[in-house]
């Protein structure tokens, strides 16, 4: 069985010299769904947060060492488990509020007859002094 070990993580990164003896390396590796038959693996390392270096292979061309591989064997036997908790985790569907109603109109005063007002009418324009456009 694997020990286990205290790491603090901080931002200490930084202040490590960029040796490789005395750096926090990062090594990441991802395993994709199996997409026509095959499933794609993405490995990286990285140091002091900077870009990594990615490269990807076939699940089957990579060697992982013993201690990964009885991890992947462990989470594969836990999936199950891992799915109740997920599901537990998700927040309850939240109620939508209905739609408030418009409350009930007043009745509209009547109209009141207003008199057109008195306007003046335009001066009359002899025809032959109006200029077509057209």
């Amino acid at each position: 069985m694997s020990k286990s070990i205290h790491i603090d993580i901080n931002d200490s990164f930084a202040q490590e010299p960029f040796n490789f003896d005395n750096a926090t390396i990062t090594i990441v590796t991802q395993i994709h769904p199996v997409k026509d038959g095959k499933r794609q693996v993405v490995l990286s390392v990285n140091t002091h947060n900077g870009s990594p270096l990615v490269t990807t292979a076939e699940l089957g061309e990579v060697i992982f060492p013993t201690q990964i591989t009885e991890l992947l064997d462990r989470l594969s036997v836990t999936m199950p488990e891992r799915q109740q908790q997920a599901a537990d985790r998700k927040p309850a569907p939240v109620a939508v509020p209905k739609p408030k109603t418009a409350p009930p109109k007043k009745p509209v005063a009547e109209a009141t007859t207003i008199a057109p007002a008195t306007t003046e009418q335009a001066p009359q324009v002899e025809e032959s002094a109006q200029v077509s456009l057209f």
